[in-house]
């Protein structure tokens, strides 16, 4: 009887650590900007923050970033600029560029968890974070 004891506490050791997930994969909140425009761009780091942060962070992280978007880069809004949220900002993914419309695929939190298109534009408080190639 022992042993099964001492086999179940194996068992329960070994369960907690083959469902615990690695930190990184909490890094971005299910649902949020950031978790989406990761998903769309694995490339970035998982250590952007919030999206606020995600250009300063980006660029010093050897991505350029400036403010001439191009299809397959994330968009980062500051607070408060374009609707974005005034503590965080938002991040999306570019999925087409006409002058200085940029369309993009995002998902919002406070709209709950599912993927949506709209149109922003160029100006200030807006970067675009480009592939490394």
């Amino acid at each position: 009887m022992q042993w099964f004891k001492g086999a179940l506490a194996v068992v329960a050791v070994l369960g907690m650590f083959l469902s615990a997930r690695p930190a990184a994969v909490d890094a971005y909140a299910s649902c949020n900007c950031t978790a989406y425009a990761h998903s769309r761009r694995p490339d970035l780091p998982m250590t952007l923050g919030n999206a606020r942060s995600w250009g300063v962070r980006a660029r010093a992280n050897g991505f350029r970033v400036d403010s001439n978007p191009r299809v397959g880069d994330v968009m980062v809004l500051q607070p408060g600029v374009q609707g974005a949220s005034r503590t965080y900002g938002h991040v999306a993914y570019v999925t087409a560029v006409s002058g200085n419309r940029v369309s993009v695929r995002q998902m919002n939190g406070g709209e709950g968890c599912w993927v949506s298109r709209t149109v922003f534009h160029t100006g200030r408080g807006v970067q675009f974070i480009h592939r490394r190639w």
